[in-house]
Parts: structure tokens; sequence; C-alpha cells
């Protein structure tokens, strides 16, 4: 009986070893589809870092699944002037809408109402967005002594990718500003 069984499976080979090959591209795909994340895909790196995994070495990447887009971690830049206030940015530091800004700042640069102006300049100085950036009242937020943190959102219109333009944010009752310049 043995050796009937070997004779049949010689004989058959190609067909045994088809299905067995059918049967593990079968499982092989339903296990890469269950595996995927529901929901829209990813469009920057924070977002693919909690759908996916995140590769260990500087700078950090996130592929969106196996033939997916992959993000890359930029660090943020600090652009500061003369040790009284210090901004977050791109390292490029190209911007898209909305932007978000942070940064900590020495309580002289604020308003009575705790805010700070902001601008946004493109071309030839054109304010293409402003707004009042808040000083942070939270106790959580981390505090390095003499500083306040802020943030603000600026929202703009697409600018055309070879513009430059420039952050502009104001002390509270003085000419001094801190200009970062920037590209679209």
């Amino acid at each position: 009986m043995g050796e009937e069984f070997v004779g049949y499976i010689r004989a058959h080979t190609k067909a045994v070893l088809s299905v067995l090959g059918i049967l593990a591209l079968l499982l092989g795909g339903s296990a890469l589809y269950v595996n995927q994340p529901k929901g829209p895909p990813p469009t920057n790196f924070e977002e693919c870092s909690k759908m996916y995994r995140v590769s260990g070495e500087l700078p950090r990447t996130c592929q969106a699944g196996l033939f997916g887009r992959t993000f890359v971690e930029y660090e943020a830049t600090i652009a500061a002037l003369n040790g009284e206030i210090q901004v977050e940015l791109p390292p490029a530091p190209v911007i898209s809408s909305p932007l978000e800004l942070r940064g900590m700042a020495a309580p002289d640069w604020y308003s009575q109402d705790g805010t700070l102006d902001v601008k946004l300049l493109a071309g030839a100085g054109k304010v293409i967005a402003s707004a009042k950036a808040q000083r942070s009242t939270d106790p959580a937020q981390p505090v390095t002594p003499g500083y306040n943190v802020f943030s603000t959102e600026l929202s703009f219109s697409a600018q055309n990718p070879d513009t430059m333009g420039a952050i502009v944010i104001s002390k509270n009752n003085s000419t001094t500003t801190l200009v970062l310049p920037v590209g679209f």
C-alpha cells in the first residue's frame, strides 16, 4: 500500500504542488487583507506611525502598507532671537496649510491678553495669513523658567512652490520681530 501511495504522488506531483501553491497564495493574501488598518490612508508620518510600524533608524520612516507611500519623520528645528523667543519649524522649512506654529517666548513678548501677533508673508511681502498666538495656561505644559509656551495655527491658500515667504512674529509694543524664512 505504501508503494501505491508513493506512485500516486509521483504521478500527480504537478497537481499537488499547484494546489499547495494556490492555498499558500490564498492564505497569504487573506492575511495581508485582514491586517490592513481600517479607515482612510495616512497623509503624514504621525498618522502613519499610529497605523503601521516605524523604522528605528534616523530619520525614522513609516511605510503605509505593503505597497503604500513612505513617510519620513523630520525633527523640528528651533529658530531663536537673542534668547527671548524660540519657534519650532520643519527642517526644510517648507510649509503647507494649515501650519501649526509652536514655541516659547519671554513674558514681555506677549500683549496683556496673552497673545503674540503672527503673520505669514508671501512673495514681495503680501500678508497671506495672520493669527494671534495664544500663551498657554495649561499647567501640564513643560515650562522653561522665564518663558511662556505659545501656539497658533495659520491657514492659507496654496502658493507657487517657487515662492519664498516669511513668518513674522512681533514683540508686544516694540519694533522687534523674529523673521523666519520659509518656502511653500
